[in-house]
């Protein structure tokens, strides 16, 4: 729930961050350069307060995210990373006040006056990774205890950024994990079935295109969703693709949802006759994505539908046989609407099924017209290239 009132939302950001956020944005650098000769090294330490609102901006970050639609294990990555920083940053900025305060004799000779905090950061980091320790000989013992805690807390750093990265990747890859065991599975089918090799490539082509290269359980999540939400999900993916046919427009937006509710997905290759001329047609289809080629009955090609298009509508009304093919140009997802889901969908609407009817009967008839139009510049076309056979090979 999101608090909108002033005084709810003035009284829990006192109760916060106020104080915190108040200090740490003093000026406290134009107090330090003027007051040249005050000790400001506890004043600089103030400044690191402002550490106190990254959690707050990790937060905001992730809301961002979700509204730019992010993937998420990258989010996670950079606030993972920003938290990392800023440890080393605060383990820096002590160990540069310790050394500073207690004068270190050994920084000094690394010129710390050219390089104070580089040296600082280097010598954190080193502690963090285990890579090197001070000279116990020369350092104080606050500078050593701070050495051990740095060393230890490296090492629970170094186990979390482990930890951390494991399950970053192993999120990402489980599902391309499932992708391959699935392959190797229908290799091993396929192998023992003794299938050619342009079936087995065509499997392949066809699993690659479903999946996408990363396996998910749609059935499994969409059982775990309601039923309204499983509409919602449905209608966001197709309804568009409803509203264009012709005689669905001016229908009520209960039927549309329940059309949507009973379109089927099916995936067709390159090369697959999805309806094929003279055979009765049953359903009609919804291209999703790829492109499909419209044939008339003597193979002359009309168009070509592309996503968002449609054909076969004339089929839910009508028992006719189909007056044109189409075959997938390229890898094709369509969502089918049999004849059967159609009527149950209009079913508590009469009126609508002798509405549809007509429209589909007029349909019917402006295609069938333009397909002896076809037919007809189809015939034209072949004699006059007969003609001009005959004259060249008179001429010869």
């Amino acid at each position: 729930m999101v608090e909108m009132r002033f005084k709810s939302v003035v009284k829990r950001y006192l109760k916060g961050f106020f104080v915190l956020d108040v200090v740490s944005s003093l000026p406290i650098h134009m107090y330090i350069y003027l007051a040249r000769n005050v000790d400001y090294y506890p004043f600089e330490t103030i400044c690191l307060l402002k550490v106190t609102r990254l959690p707050t901006f990790t937060r905001y970050l992730y809301r961002m995210s979700e509204k730019m639609q992010v993937w998420s294990y990258q989010i996670k990555f950079i606030c993972f990373a920003l938290w990392v920083s800023v440890f080393v940053v605060w383990l820096t900025s002590v160990v540069y006040m310790i050394v500073r305060i207690l004068h270190d004799s050994t920084l000094s000779m690394r010129r710390v006056k050219n390089f104070p905090m580089l040296i600082s950061t280097l010598r954190v980091v080193r502690a963090c990774m285990v890579v090197g320790v001070t000279d116990i000989f020369n350092a104080s013992k606050l500078l050593m205890t701070f050495e051990i805690v740095t060393i230890s807390l490296g090492n629970v750093m170094q186990i979390v950024i482990l930890a951390k990265v494991m399950h970053i990747f192993q999120k990402r890859s489980t599902s391309r994990n499932k992708y391959n065991n699935l392959l190797e599975e229908i290799s091993e089918y396929m192998k023992y079935k003794e299938l050619p090799s342009t079936l087995k490539e065509k499997v392949l082509r066809y699993i690659e295109f479903k999946f996408q290269k990363h396996i998910i359980k749609e059935e499994d999540i969409l059982n775990t969703l309601s039923s309204i939400l499983k509409q919602d999900i449905l209608t966001h993916r197709c309804q568009k693709m409803v509203e264009r046919v012709a005689f669905f427009k001016g229908l009520p937006t209960q039927v549309l949802l329940r059309i949507v509710t009973k379109l089927r997905s099916e995936i067709f290759l390159p090369n697959d006759v999805i309806v094929l001329a003279g055979y009765a047609g049953y359903a009609m289809y919804f291209i999703y994505s790829g492109t499909v080629a419209v044939y008339t009955n003597n193979g002359k090609e009309i168009c070509h539908l592309e996503d968002g298009s449609h054909f076969g509508e004339i089929a839910l009304v009508i028992n006719e046989p189909r007056v044109a093919t189409v075959i997938a140009v390229r890898a094709c997802e369509l969502f089918k609407l049999s004849r059967k889901d159609f009527q149950e969908a209009i079913e508590p609407f009469p009126d609508l099924n002798k509405r549809i009817r007509l429209s589909a009967l007029s349909r019917l008839e402006s295609t069938l017209q333009m397909m002896s139009t076809d037919e007809r510049q189809v015939h034209i076309d072949t004699e006059v290239e007969t003609d001009e056979t005959t004259t060249d090979a008179f001429s010869l």
